[in-house]
């Protein structure tokens, strides 16, 4: 055989290979795991896609899963968890799972925790702008005993807070959180990024709570695998300062999950309205963050009033307590 002939050879077995790949990927698409337990994506029928039966109570329109050999698909190909497509004119997100996420998931990364997140960014969120060039991120952060012990007094608030059923109470403890954010905030403006994370993902986990508690599920703020299912954030407080759980590093943005859902969560408590104000309408109206709808409730623009109300906070929550603790975070964050 000579060398042109055996060279068109290997080529012809080479396509026949990828052609009979293409194939056996269609076909499995079309016959394999095709009810609704194994999994979607909607898009337009073609020679990509199968319908997948869904029971007819669900009462959704047609659902599809592609083929990942779709030429629509190949954006999802790179690595993210999850984004969107546009399929035949219609922005579509999708997810990339794994069965621990539906039969052991870790905490906040079930399916349904997960969809209701970030589907949150991508649809509802899209136009807020909280988080526009990097203003969520801080620069220069205040490693100090004093920003710690005053955050040690926000924690406790909002502890009570969530703990409380009585509406006035529940004011009454936000009420006292503003002035100490407040005070931060004059102290240390570039803290105000803290509030930008608090609007963005506080608002997305907050979902994922109010879903978990319709639903029975055991999801709550500050999540744990065991009874009770949750610590206070003075526990979580407590366990960073005596190095026994996360870097302290935490407290500075990731904390803010959590603290932004509380503060939803409590002002529903306290029927104070916030899903209207926290919207952003770029051009037509700013939205404003849980710090900003609080401070805004309760009228807080008088440093000297704040300063002599915070001094009363301090004695009540035993501030001299938390600055030991605070010391305790800073000398950690010294060593690291």
């Amino acid at each position: 055989m000579s060398k042109r002939n055996r060279k068109r050879n290997i080529l012809l077995t080479i396509l026949a290979a990828i052609v009979g790949i293409c194939t056996v990927s269609i076909l499995l698409n079309k016959t394999y795991r095709t009810t609704f337990e194994s999994v979607n994506v909607p898009m337009k029928k073609g020679i990509f896609a199968q319908e997948i039966s869904l029971p007819e109570s669900m009462g959704l329109p047609k659902v599809y899963r592609i083929s990942r050999l779709s030429p629509t698909t190949l954006s999802a190909w790179f690595p993210t968890n999850f984004g969107t497509l546009n399929l035949k004119g219609m922005e579509t997100m999708y997810f990339k799972y794994y069965p621990k996420m539906f039969s052991d998931p870790a905490l906040y990364f079930d399916f349904s925790s997960f969809l209701l997140h970030e589907g949150f960014h991508i649809f509802k969120q899209k136009v807020w702008t909280y988080d526009a060039n990097g203003a969520e991120y801080i620069d220069n952060y205040p490693v100090n005993e004093e920003n710690y012990a005053l955050m040690g007094i926000e924690f406790k608030l909002l502890d009570q807070a969530m703990a409380e059923s009585n509406p006035e109470l529940v004011q009454q403890y936000l009420h006292d959180w503003t002035v100490v954010r407040n005070y931060r905030y004059y102290k240390w403006p570039q803290l105000i990024g803290e509030t930008k994370t608090e609007a963005i993902e506080g608002s997305a986990r907050y979902l994922e709570y109010r879903y978990s508690k319709l639903t029975g599920g055991n999801l709550m703020v500050l999540a744990t695998k065991q009874e009770p299912y949750h610590v206070t954030f003075m526990q979580a407080y407590d366990f960073i300062a005596n190095g026994q759980a996360e870097s302290p590093s935490f407290l500075e943005r990731s904390i803010r999950y959590e603290t932004g859902a509380a503060l939803e969560l409590t002002m529903d408590k306290a029927n104070i309205p916030w899903k209207e104000a926290i919207e952003d309408v770029p051009g037509k109206k700013p939205g404003m963050t849980p710090y900003e709808i609080l401070s805004n409730y309760f009228k807080m623009n008088d440093l000297t009033i704040i300063e002599s109300q915070l001094g009363e906070i301090k004695e009540v929550y035993d501030y001299d307590a938390l600055r030991k603790q605070g010391a305790k975070i800073v000398k950690q964050l010294n060593i690291e």
